[in-house]
């Protein structure tokens, strides 16, 4: 059932399996039943902070993941947490970036695996390969208007079950007063695009990961549970410094803040000495940031064996330029 016909959307249709003419990709495609082969994995995905910090010797340290549902305090946190403005999408963004690459990493290597993929709407799935889990339906990217819409209009009268994820976010973006969870319908751009949108989906959420799963008119996204609990186990400090080196290199974002996000889901001890954060993994990593605008930008990683006074050379990483 097309709720709006004025809107970009799915038609309905019982089954559907191979591309259509329709606006947004897949004819009779939210309706139903959308596959195809494995598509590109771009380590992307769910990221999710509310939960409180605490002060263990001198260190600030998260015993159980974030989620953004702290108390306030002038648009950020109350008390001990993240200093983040709750308002403000770039600042969210960085804050959940490192959780879900990490997630979306992980689950590329053991969930995804390379294999095709397919959803069906009406069952509430995505399988890779042979196994299915239950999804969230996040929205949809459409290449005709180049446009996101959210999955919470529903236009297509899908099951309440599967569209509670993006009600919810939708809420959170009401409380917060970020628009871009708010708004129904909104040109892509390279800020507010299907990926950034499910990355802070996921982010302020608890153990999802998301696929984006492209088609001839578009892609939809979509949320999913029930996966492995390794794949939310916290990350060694060698994978910690190559996920944040990626990060630094693919998007614009508040170094500081991706850091502490990190750090925090992470369940990593860390403190601050100026503008040097030493995070205690079973070595520590001293990570060097300088003014630029603003915001801090890292401009250096170098580990050492924890209590050590002389600056090693080994897992050293120069961000140079990197914005």
């Amino acid at each position: 059932m097309n709720k709006s016909a004025g809107k970009s959307g799915f038609q309905a249709s019982p089954r559907f399996s191979g591309p259509s003419g329709e606006k947004r990709g897949i004819s009779a495609a939210a309706a139903a039943y959308v596959r195809g082969a494995a598509a590109p994995w771009n380590g992307l995905d769910t990221p999710s902070l509310s939960g409180f910090f605490q002060e263990k010797e001198g260190h600030v340290f998260a015993p159980c993941p974030l989620y953004i549902e702290g108390q306030e305090k002038g648009g950020g946190y109350d008390g001990d947490g993240l200093d983040l403005d709750r308002g403000n999408w770039f600042q969210v963004f960085s804050a959940c970036l490192g959780k879900m690459m990490a997630i979306q990493t992980a689950c590329s290597e053991l969930v995804v695996k390379g294999q095709d993929w397919n959803v069906d709407f009406a069952e509430g799935t995505i399988r890779f390969g042979n196994r299915a889990y239950p999804i969230q339906f996040l929205g949809s990217e459409s290449a005709a208007d180049n446009t996101w819409l959210w999955g919470w209009e529903n236009i297509n009268g899908f099951s309440e079950e599967i569209i509670q994820l993006a009600q919810k976010t939708k809420e959170k973006g009401e409380r917060f007063g970020l628009k871009p969870l708010t708004t129904a319908e909104f040109a892509l751009d390279d800020t507010c695009q299907g990926h950034n949108l499910s990355i802070v989906t996921c982010g302020l959420a608890e153990k999802y990961c998301y696929y984006r799963g492209p088609h001839a008119g578009g892609a939809i996204f979509v949320a999913f549970s029930g996966v492995p609990e390794e794949v939310f186990v916290p990350v060694d400090m060698h994978k910690f410094i190559s996920i944040t080196a990626q990060c630094m290199q693919q998007f614009p974002i508040d170094h500081k803040l991706f850091a502490e996000g990190f750090l925090s889901w992470n369940r990593t001890e860390y403190d601050w000495n100026g503008h040097t954060l030493t995070a205690h993994f079973h070595e520590d990593l001293y990570m060097e940031l300088e003014q630029a605008g603003e915001c801090l930008r890292i401009c250096s990683m170098t580990n050492r064996p924890s209590g050590t006074k002389s600056h090693g050379t080994k897992d050293r990483t120069e961000s140079g330029d990197r914005g």
